[in-house]
């Protein structure tokens, strides 16, 4: 039983890593995937997880950092919405995400809804959406938090102050 997933995108690779606890420094499960594009890497990890929901339906707490290069095109830095979609919908019991800097415009950009789609239909548990970024990220997931208060499933919008002593 997982509890825990954290995906760390990088300039070549994606690494993944899924803990029995949340609390857990040891992971049960890592999974690299070398490839050199965001949207590669996404489209990668959405097939793998995809394909594997079923064993990753008990993680309730789901971490997703980005290590911002250059190296990509802006071209292979936009990842298709149904990639991303795809793979969050893996993590249908997850209760926390926390995104880093270098995903809030993307991912805010995935959650929002097209006409017809209902709220509940992408982590359809998920209690609190916490989100971390020194660039203007301003009012991202403001569309995403109020269409879920509005369906009745509220969501718990953190961003941490940033911490004083790396300022």
């Amino acid at each position: 039983r997982f509890d825990s997933a954290k995906f760390e995108f990088s300039r070549d690779e994606v690494h993944v890593k899924v803990y029995p606890r949340e609390e857990a420094e040891m992971y049960a499960l890592s999974m690299v995937v070398r490839c050199c594009h965001l949207d590669w890497q996404v489209s990668s990890v959405a097939q793998i997880f995809n394909s594997l929901s079923q064993i990753f339906s008990t993680v309730e707490h789901l971490t997703l950092e980005h290590e911002v290069h250059s190296l990509s095109s802006e071209e292979h830095n936009e990842v298709d919405r149904t990639e991303w979609r795809k793979l969050l919908r893996s993590f249908s019991n997850v209760k926390t995400l926390h995104v880093e800097d270098g995903l809030v415009k993307k991912l805010s950009r995935c959650l929002r809804l097209d006409d017809g789609e209902l709220p509940l239909e992408l982590l359809p548990e998920l209690e609190e959406l916490t989100y971390s970024g020194s660039g203007d990220t301003g009012d991202a997931f403001t569309p995403f938090i109020d269409a879920r208060q509005n369906a009745g499933r509220p969501v718990t919008l953190v961003r941490p102050s940033p911490d004083p002593a790396l300022s």
